[in-house]
């Protein structure tokens, strides 16, 4: 009879970790908390420590190899080091990044958050999951550091780029399809690889848009609009794996708030999996916040709020425990309450039984898969936006002199946003890295420790000289915009002119371009910062702007091209949305094309000449000013730009306070009709479905897709809610003149809110229900009353609504 009860494979994997838990010593428990960074090499290793194994291994190094087989090849080498060194062979859990694909070469690379946002397609985003989830675990990685469910208002932080954008619905939506989609990735829809939804709670709405900084916000707008999309991943998504803010939330540090991460993660919300600390975040209790006096008061502060691991190498979780443990200081129960959580998430994936990567053939067979490309160059083709069009686009590029203009049209790199391979790059070549817990070379001889030059009027690093050669080796398909444009028009003459960079004043080039310009039939510019690491990008994490707006040396040109009357097409790259006076007034069309993956640039292509047309919608609100952040469309009744005091002013003295762009703002290449709304009650229980419906017609002469949106308001409400709130959304695919009907399904547990008594509240009463084109484009509204009030609980809500689209069929 096998006495190793924690082998037998027919037991459940929480019997299993609880057999081997009675079998270990202090020392291996420990030794689960703990995680060995490959990158840290002043750091603990696998030669010198860890000698009772590791809980787990940040495999950001995996971005500094040279191929998928060498990623595969070292895990396979560290795991095997690893589990010598365990008295129950137990496997270390690997992690990487996986917001834009699998952070590591050749992995398929899809846009960055926000433009993901942009497409507001679930279905899309499952199947992306699904693909990074598939690349992971073929070389052997179970743990992905993604999605990003930040609810993000404020463009001047650099991270704004990394969420899906301003809505908690919109946020539910995308962010739950990605964690079932990349967690039941293996075969049969199996659970394969750990999803980590971050960055709990509240980190975009820090103080003065600073990465990191203080969050004051109240605990019921803490819930509702913050925490909505983390509830909706537990209770739809069963969202195994959870990463804290690096800030403090109401005077609390969240790295050590047991009211945050215990009384609201675990108990209110339900979530029961791996809770992990941010890089570094337990240390910066006793370095930065000076909560701590030191590592040990840390250790047991973040212990007690219920961190499972502390990344990427230990600090507060080293072999100090050990002592803090025979002192009485932290509670044997408690270290193997966590311990349990480790090892049975360990047993789940099953890594005790798979612990090494595949074969170098199945990796390649999981990479080369074609229909992984297709997916990222939909995703590349759907987060386009459409902001402006005076009837310049589609364009006729046949025979024509076409000017392409700025840095980044000629650049594979702007191409890739922050938490991408094509921005790890910089990081391999030696930049100066932004990232907490990461370190990079010290040699002397790389260009991280050379004097560097600044980008004139801004303190940006010049670009690592031959980036752009290593970024198109990286992607040998992809090409940049000035190179797509060649191979697309071959029958057009077409002159680049580089004009100016992506950051800062520097107007020396201007000339030079706006002579080819003059010259050109047609003028495409393309304008943006560059978003990523280090200090030669202008966006991303530690990258932070009080201007929202174009660099000087980009504006000022556009205003110079404006000015004499050239035709100009603007395309814009980067982490937040363009926000420009100069564009907007002389812009004959503007696209925005975030940071778009290693098909970004055909997509863009396709969408300027018409063979793609646009379908994407903004996910956030685009201010005039950074004055005005946070700037959002679901305000309270009676507040931002629906504030309606009375006064004869409507405005600031000096802006308005309406968005430049609203939320859900996109345009097309055609027109859409909505018609016939239809309630089927309009009357209603608490617990009954809304059923709605109504047709969307494509009233123009050529194919497109709609995003419908649904929003509601509470007439009168007992708290103050907001003006509206996003309830549900559907993609319509619809050819020339074609109609399609569209029924939606809507839960009042959607309109819940903390009452009083910071209780769940359906309330009674009368909601309009809207149906639009964007947050200010209604085109359609009714209303229902719900008679009266019911109570549920935050894990029990719905979070969006469901929907069935249809063939429109003529009562004739």
């Amino acid at each position: 009879m096998n006495t190793f009860r924690y082998k037998d494979i027919t037991l459940s994997a929480e019997e299993r970790a609880k057999d081997l838990i009675h079998r270990m010593s202090i020392e291996e428990k420990v030794a689960q908390l703990q995680c060995y960074n490959p990158k840290d090499k002043n750091g603990p290793n696998l030669e010198n420590s860890f000698q009772d194994g590791v809980g787990a291994i940040a495999f950001l190094a995996a971005a500094w190899d040279d191929s998928k087989e060498m990623v595969a090849d070292k895990l396979r080498d560290y795991q095997t080091k690893v589990m010598e060194r365990s008295r129950f062979d137990i496997p270390a859990l690997f992690h990487i990044e996986g917001l834009t694909g699998a952070l590591m070469p050749e992995a398929t690379s899809f846009p960055t958050g926000i433009g993901r946002g942009s497409a507001w397609d679930p279905e899309l985003e499952y199947e992306a999951g699904k693909i990074i989830g598939k690349e992971m675990s073929a070389v052997g990685i179970k743990h992905a550091l993604a999605p990003v469910l930040d609810v993000t208002r404020d463009a001047r932080l650099g991270r704004q780029g990394e969420s899906y954008g301003e809505d908690p619905t919109l946020v539910s939506a995308l962010g739950t399809s990605y964690v079932v989609g990349i967690q039941n990735s293996g075969e049969n829809d199996e659970y394969n690889i750990m999803a980590t939804s971050k960055h709990f709670i509240g980190y975009h709405a820090g103080q003065g848009g600073i990465h990191a900084a203080a969050t004051n916000v109240p605990k019921r707008e803490l819930q509702e609009i913050f925490g909505k999309p983390f509830q909706s991943a537990i209770s739809k998504g069963n969202l195994r794996s959870v990463m804290n803010q690096y800030g403090s939330v109401n005077g609390e540090p969240v790295a050590a708030s047991k009211y945050l991460l215990q009384d609201l993660l675990r108990k209110e919300m339900g979530f029961n999996g791996l809770l992990v600390a941010d890089y570094a975040s337990i240390e910066e209790l006793f370095t930065r916040m000076k909560v701590c006096e030191g590592k040990n008061e840390a250790a047991v502060k973040a212990l007690n709020a219920g961190f499972d691991l502390e990344l990427p190498t230990p600090s507060a979780y080293g072999d100090n425990l050990i002592q803090l443990l025979e002192d009485g200081k932290i509670n044997i129960q408690l270290l193997d309450e966590t311990v349990l959580r480790v090892l049975t998430e360990k047993f789940r994936l099953g890594i005790f039984e798979n612990p090494f990567p595949s074969s170098h053939e199945k990796i390649n067979e999981v990479f080369s898969k074609e229909e992984s490309k297709k997916v990222s160059l939909k995703y590349a083709r759907e987060s386009l936006i459409l902001l402006k069009n005076n009837g310049i686009l589609p364009l006729d590029a046949a025979d024509k002199k076409i000017a392409i203009i700025g840095h980044n049209a000629s650049s594979t790199r702007s191409l890739f946003g922050g938490y991408s391979y094509g921005s790890v790059l910089e990081l391999a070549m030696g930049a100066r890295n932004t990232m907490a817990g990461i370190e990079v070379q010290t040699d002397d001889v790389l260009w991280r420790n050379k004097k560097k030059d600044t980008y004139p009027g801004s303190i940006i690093d010049v670009e690592i000289p031959k980036l752009e050669q290593v970024a198109s080796k990286a992607y040998k398909h992809c090409k940049n915009i000035l190179e797509q444009f060649k191979q697309c028009c071959p029958n057009s003459d077409i002159q680049y002119q580089y004009g100016y960079p992506y950051v800062g004043n520097d107007t020396r080039h201007h000339e030079d371009a706006l002579k080819l310009a003059k010259e050109s039939d047609v003028t495409i510019v393309t304008v943006g910062g560059k978003y990523g690491w280090g200090t030669s990008c202008s966006t991303g994490e530690g990258i932070d702007s009080s201007s929202i707006n174009l660099p000087q040396c980009q504006e000022e040109f556009l205003v110079k091209l404006g000015e004499s009357g050239i035709p100009f097409i603007v395309v814009h790259l980067d982490g937040r949305p363009i926000s420009s006076n100069a564009a907007d007034q002389y812009a004959s069309a503007i696209i925005e094309a975030w940071n778009p993956g290693e098909f970004g640039s055909q997509a863009i292509v396709e969408a300027i000449l018409g063979t793609n047309n646009p379908s994407g919608k903004l996910p956030v609100s685009v201010a005039y000013s950074s004055a005005q952040a946070p700037l959002y469309y679901n305000h309270s009744q009676g507040s931002s730009y629906h504030v309606q005091t009375g006064s004869p002013f409507t405005r600031y003295i000096d802006l308005p306070h309406t968005p430049r762009y609203y939320f859900g703002y996109g345009l097309s290449y055609t027109t859409f009709a909505y018609h016939n709304l239809q309630t089927e009650k309009s009357k209603i229980k608490p617990f009954e479905k809304i059923h709605i419906s109504f047709e969307v017609e494509n009233s123009g002469d050529k194919a497109g897709i709609e995003i419908a949106q649904v929003y509601v308001c509470d007439k009168v409400a007992s708290l103050v809610r907001p003006a509206q709130e996003l309830v549900g959304f559907c993609r319509i695919p619809l050819e020339a003149k074609q109609k399609k009907k569209v029924d939606f399904y809507i839960d009042p547990s959607q309109f819940a809110f903390l009452d009083e008594d910071m209780k769940w509240k359906i309330e009674a009463g009368e909601f309009d229900v809207m149906i639009g084109s964007s947050s200010e484009d209604i085109r359609l509204k009714t209303n229902v009353y719900i008679l009266e009030d019911g109570y549920t609980q935050s894990k029990n809500r719905e979070f969006y609504a469901s929907y069935k689209i249809s063939e429109y069929v003529s009562e004739n």
